[in-house]
């Protein structure tokens, strides 16, 4: 029952995005692309000593990881880069709205970037600088992860750039925080300030797990702008993985539809392989996709959970 909910979800998945809309941007067409994203993996990093490897994981990750500064903003923070092509995978949040992002390497050398996608569902974006030739992170399994595995947090903490603070997993898969629309995080004591927002979180194996997006404060609310009080967010790189494929591969994405202006494409968050979890308010069955409602303009409308 489950695998056919699944097809049906994907069949009307590929109907709605054929007639309704496309992703938020599009500098330049890469439709039918479906990159592969991430470095080789790295080996011999782990030593037995915690700080010995953090030292390793660093050095292996400290060059996939730049500084982002949107001039028209004055916003900053972090990104990764995920394809040696040039793509770089941040929040939606540090590039939304910015019609061109300065991009600062650890070489000290800087180039502009084109916001090349954005997912305000997930607060996920990709980003585009060229030429190409980058180094790109290796990117793990997040649901391999487990409460209490050792992670470090790197980013440019206050425009610190390459800066490192490590912790452990303090919980999976936790929602509910009114951060993003779709929220499916993993919880850090790794301490994430201002600026590390699009910035990786990074396993001992030298692998990206995650994206920091926020924390809890006790000042100005849950987007790295207050102190960090001891929990932090990430989206699993598992997650951003699929967003970051699909808006690179010209894939729609559902921004978040909370009135009739929204494109009406359908959430790569929604076609996930955790599809057959969701349930609808109301509905005993097991669904794939509901949408509201349609409106007069031949848009979709979805009701906010």
């Amino acid at each position: 029952m489950r695998a056919a909910l699944l097809v049906v979800a994907l069949i009307v998945a590929m109907i709605l995005v054929s007639i309704f809309g496309a992703v938020y941007w599009r500098p330049e067409s890469t439709a039918g692309m479906m990159l592969e994203l991430g470095g080789p993996r790295p080996v011999g990093l782990d030593t037995g000593s915690p700080e010995e490897t953090i030292s390793r994981v660093l050095e292996h990750v400290g060059p996939t990881v730049v500084l982002l500064m949107v001039p028209e903003t004055r916003r900053s923070g972090s990104g990764v880069v995920v394809h040696e092509a040039g793509y770089i995978l941040t929040n939606a949040h540090v590039v939304e709205d910015a019609r061109t992002v300065l991009v600062s390497f650890t070489d000290g050398s800087e180039l502009d970037a084109e916001v090349y996608g954005v997912d305000v569902a997930t607060d996920l974006a990709v980003i585009k600088v060229k030429p190409g030739g980058l180094k790109a992170a290796a990117l793990g399994d997040s649901d391999q992860m487990r409460v209490g595995e050792f992670v470090v947090a790197v980013g440019a903490p206050f425009g610190l750039a390459a800066t490192a603070t490590s912790g452990i997993v303090s919980g999976l898969h936790r929602s509910g925080f009114g951060i993003a629309r779709y929220e499916d995080f993993i919880v850090t004591d790794a301490p994430i300030n201002q600026g590390n927002s699009g910035g990786p979180l990074v396993s001992l194996r030298g692998e990206v797990i995650g994206i920091n997006t926020a924390i809890i404060s006790g000042t100005d609310g849950p987007r790295g702008h207050g102190s960090f009080s001891g929990v932090g967010f990430a989206i699993p790189i598992n997650v951003a993985r699929a967003v970051a494929q699909r808006l690179i591969g010209d894939v729609a994405l559902m921004p978040p539809a909370e009135t009739s202006d929204a494109a009406g494409s359908v959430s790569a968050s929604v076609l996930s392989s955790r599809i057959d979890e969701k349930r609808v308010a109301g509905v005993d069955q097991l669904a794939g996709v509901l949408f509201a409602e349609a409106v007069s303009n031949g848009r979709l409308r979805l009701l906010t959970p």
